[in-house]
């Protein structure tokens, strides 16, 4: 079962999109247990809806997801319980922040606020950049030109 987060009607799986309203519906998790999966689907600070798993490291994971205040595509930059329990992650993803806030230039994400989940993991809502993955792209094409 599926949860319209606009009007918060209980919909079968088969729906991708809310009859009622359009909004777009999560995909529920596959796995409670994987600490990545337990937050697809989930809507973080009241405001984020988190979508799918853009990619994920050793102590973090970058999700899509959906600004339900203005409908914007946003990237969701958060910690997970490995990268949490070490302090300097933590401290990190702050710098990354304020770093993110002060700069303004077309080659760097803008970001948009650090926040934490309701169980007090840092998270960052970033710009959302749509396109190739970065080592696809240098495994398909080799060395790339600077100016590209």
């Amino acid at each position: 079962m599926k949860t319209c987060p606009s009007c918060r009607r209980t919909l079968s799986d088969e729906h991708a999109i809310c009859p009622h309203d359009g909004s777009l519906l999560p995909e529920p998790p596959t796995d409670e247990h994987d600490p990545v999966q337990r937050y697809l689907g989930q809507i973080l600070a009241e405001r984020y809806q988190v979508d799918g798993l853009l990619g994920s490291g050793s102590v973090g994971a970058v999700f899509r997801c959906t600004d339900l205040h203005t409908r914007e595509i946003r990237a969701l930059k958060l910690l997970m319980p490995r990268g949490f329990s070490e302090p300097r992650a933590a401290r990190r993803l702050r710098q990354e922040f304020r770093a993110l806030s002060c700069l303004e230039s077309p080659h760097i994400v803008r970001g948009y606020e650090l926040s934490e989940t309701g169980d007090g993991i840092p998270f960052l809502v970033l710009e959302y950049v749509q396109g190739q993955d970065l080592g696809a792209l240098l495994e398909q094409e080799g060395l790339l030109e600077p100016a590209r």
